[in-house]
């Protein structure tokens, strides 16, 4: 998947565009509830914002859903009622269902938190050029996840809108939000026929060089929640046409 401009979109958004609008997954995958959920069925005709993340982050997850939060907050109802967030976790072994539906709650109680066997996770993830590495148990007993930290936006016609890397501000968020409610793309049959078969899918991030997106480490947490993060020197400003971000949380 490769990145129009990491500096903003031509058309007045704040994230990134990918060059081709590869299709929104089914997922596959159950919620805090312990129910199949279909991402395509559950968020039909909405704005959707779909992270991979866990809930015992110490930085960029929490971060992520706060911003979102703050968002949403601070934007008209008609506008907030149009969007659904959903959380995917990479680590659901100590993400159980009461786990993640405790923490999405203490941000926002409309948030939408899936889970399932990690093999599925990480697959689903990758197929939307998200990288995924299995959580690693670590000498000193701390639990190491790495995962990509780019929040993707898809359209109400089912298909990738745009990308909001790692460190994306409230007032962006707030920015964007109405003008992709506003957009009357509609809902297609087509979309989510095309889902399994799409030629638009992205990349695996083994198939393509990688770019780390601000802010950048790896993020270790310990079996009590606490945690440490080790960060790299942010990179330059991604140029024109530079492959898909891979950020670290």
């Amino acid at each position: 998947m490769t990145i129009v401009d990491a500096g903003g979109t031509g058309d007045g958004l704040h994230g990134v565009v990918p060059t081709e609008r590869f299709a929104k997954p089914a997922l596959g995958l159950t919620d805090t509830d312990g129910r199949p959920f279909d991402l395509r069925t559950r968020t039909q005709g909405k704005i959707t914002l779909l992270f991979f993340g866990y809930t015992m982050c110490p930085d960029v997850c929490p971060t992520t859903m706060a911003d979102i939060a703050a968002a949403l907050s601070e934007v008209d109802r008609s506008v907030r009622d149009q969007v659904s967030v959903v959380f995917v976790s990479t680590d659901p072994e100590r993400d159980t269902g009461e786990v993640l539906d405790r923490w999405l709650k203490g941000f926002d109680s409309s948030f939408i938190g899936v889970r399932g066997p990690f093999a599925k996770v990480q697959s689903v993830a990758e197929s939307v050029g998200v990288p995924l590495e299995a959580p690693e148990v670590q000498a000193d007993g701390s639990v190491l996840v790495t995962h990509g930290s780019q929040v993707i936006a898809f359209g109400r016609d089912n298909r990738a809108r745009v990308l909001y890397l790692a460190g994306t501000s409230v007032a962006d968020y707030i920015a964007d939000l109405p003008v992709l409610t506003a957009e009357k793309t509609g809902t297609t049959a087509g979309a989510d026929d095309d889902a399994a078969t799409s030629t638009g899918s992205p990349a695996s991030p083994t198939d393509a060089q990688k770019a780390t997106s601000r802010p950048t480490g790896t993020t270790a947490s310990t079996p009590t929640g606490t945690a440490a993060a080790t960060s790299s020197p942010a990179p330059a400003p991604a140029a024109a046409a530079r492959p898909t971000p891979v950020a670290t949380g």
